[in-house]
This record gives structure tokens, sequence and C-alpha cells, in this order.
């Protein structure tokens, strides 16, 4: 039952992500011509404001309950970000291929927030509601309610759950902690997909990828701390795009927002005296994360302090 509704929940989290994303639109425009496969998706984020209704522990507690444990945690100090990541259960024992992408969630130091941030955080946080876990672990007891759970697990990560903060709010958070500020508009839903390049017949390392992402589309590239961040010698090298700023509504105006972004990962092989039969299991894999390179992938979502909040004013007609 909790692998159905892993898949479920998995499935549903990308569809969503896939149907308004126009980069991966273009994507997997440019890769039709040469493969029929679908993308292999490495992991995908969830950031969350920290409080007593919201935050790793809550999301953490949600997604143990379907089956996935920690493997693993991070911090970024420049962005007061703390995060972990999660993998399914069995994952170590099964082939590559059949693992379902790891979740990575994060939230943030409030200690180490100014305290005219912090204010504004805890006002929003505070109006998340409570995740029903009481029913949830009821709906647990029956495998016919998998559907049900995925469901609700889904609306919790991806619907609003507090208001949308004023420009003046934005524009203080912002100037202390441009992630935060992102969070404070979109909530929990996720802010990025990852694909693992490296299980792509296609691209024999990830140069090779964004050769064609050169040459076949009109993505632009995150270069924060270089176009390909990490070596062989981290087992792990990333990649990710930038999107166009976006005009966003707030409470009282609108601001500049990168809405979301793409990820790219080629992970290296650790310990190949392990494969059997030439199958190629999960473990196989280098599986973490390294927060160097992942504190400059995730400033695809930043726009630099280049454009602020526009408070609305009134037309001739509303005065």
């Amino acid at each position: 039952m909790q692998k159905k509704i892993r898949q479920s929940l998995t499935q549903a989290l990308w569809q969503h992500q896939r149907q308004t994303s126009r980069q991966i639109q273009s994507l997997e425009q440019a890769l039709l011509p040469h493969t029929n496969l679908p993308l292999p998706i490495d992991h995908l984020a969830i950031i969350d404001l920290p409080g007593a209704q919201t935050g790793i522990p809550v999301l953490k507690e949600i997604l143990t309950s379907i089956g996935y444990i920690e493997r693993g945690r991070g911090y970024l100090p420049d962005k007061q970000n703390d995060f972990c990541w999660l993998a399914e259960v069995d994952s170590e024992s099964l082939p590559v291929g059949d693992v379902l992408p790891q979740i990575v969630i994060a939230d943030f130091r409030e200690n180490e927030l100014p305290q005219t941030v912090r204010a504004i955080i805890q006002k929003y946080a505070a109006q998340a509601k409570p995740f029903p876990f009481a029913s949830l672990y009821t709906l647990l007891s029956d495998t016919k309610n998998a559907p049900l759970i995925s469901q609700m697990i889904f609306e919790y990560i991806t619907k609003p759950k507090w208001s949308l903060p004023t420009c003046q709010e934005f524009n203080i958070v912002s100037e202390c902690n441009e992630l935060l500020a992102w969070v404070l508009v979109f909530g929990s839903r996720p802010n990025h997909f990852a694909f693992s390049i490296h299980l792509m017949s296609l691209f024999p390392n990830l140069e090779n990828f964004h050769t064609f992402l050169l040459n076949h589309t009109t993505l632009s590239i995150n270069t924060a701390g270089g176009i390909i961040k990490g070596e062989s010698e981290t087992k792990i090298r990333q990649s990710a795009t930038l999107a166009a700023p976006e005009k966003y509504p707030l409470a009282d105006g609108t601001v500049d927002v990168r809405t979301e972004f793409l990820e790219f990962v080629w992970r290296y092989q650790i310990d190949t005296s392990l494969i059997l039969d030439e199958t190629i299991l999960w473990k196989n894999y280098f599986t973490g994360f390294i927060a160097q390179q992942a504190d400059h992938v995730i400033e695809s979502l930043y726009t630099h302090h280049t454009s602020r909040c526009e408070i609305l004013t009134p037309s001739l007609q509303e005065i």
C-alpha cells in the first residue's frame, strides 16, 4: 500500500509541475526526436516556512508514514537553510530504475534571522492549519484508502497554507534572504525537479548534455559556482536552469520572481563490485547531496535583487 501511495504522490506532483512548466515542456520537446523514454527523475525539492504546523518535522512525519526514510542532512549557512533528503525505505535493495525520486525537504533557522524578518515569517506560518495526522493514520489501516492518502498529501504540499504577503513584507524578507522570500510567496510547492542524466544513454557526460541544451533549446543556465557544479571527486555533479522572472501578484502589488527551475544531475558509481548479473542497484551510485553545490543550485530561484515589488496604485476610475 505504501508503495502505491508513494508512486501516486510522485506522479501527481510531477504532472502538476509538468503541466505548468514551460521549461519541462521545452526540454521534452527537444528530446522527443531522440528518445521516447520518460525523463528519469532524480529528486524533487520542497522548502517550507518554519513553524508549529510547518517545516521539516511536519514534512518528515508525513513522508515517513508512507515509507520514506531520512538519508542525510545539510545546511546552507548563507541562506539559514536546513535541508534533509529522504528515499524509499527499500531503495538500497532495488535496481536503480525501480526507485522513486528522493525528496529533499527544507526550512529555515528562525534564530538566525533578524527580528523584523522573524516576525513576518511567524505571522504567515501561524496561518497554516495542522496536517490531519489522526486521519492519515486511520486511513493507512485500509489499502483501499491509498488514493485518498495520496491526494491528502498532494494538497498539503501544493495548496497555499497562508495568505500572500504585502510588498513591504516581501521586500524586507528578500533583502535578508531571497530564498526565504520565495517560500513566503509560493509556500511548499516543489521549487524544482532534478533529472538523472547519468541514467540517459543518450549522453556520455553532463558536458555533452549541456551541448545538447545549447543546440536544441533556448533554456537559460544558472552560472553560480560555474555552469556545472562539483567534480568527479564529489561523486555528484549538478547544473540547473534559470527561469525568466515573471510578474506575480502579492497582497497589494506585484513582484518579479522566478517560479521554478530544472536541475540536471550526474551521479557516479561508488561500488561496482556489488553489481550482480549486470544489474546496477540504486546503492551502487552516490545517493547524497553536497551542501556547497546545492547552495549554488538553489540560487536558480534568485533574481539577485534586480527588481522589487511594485505597489498597485488605484486608477482614475477607482479614485
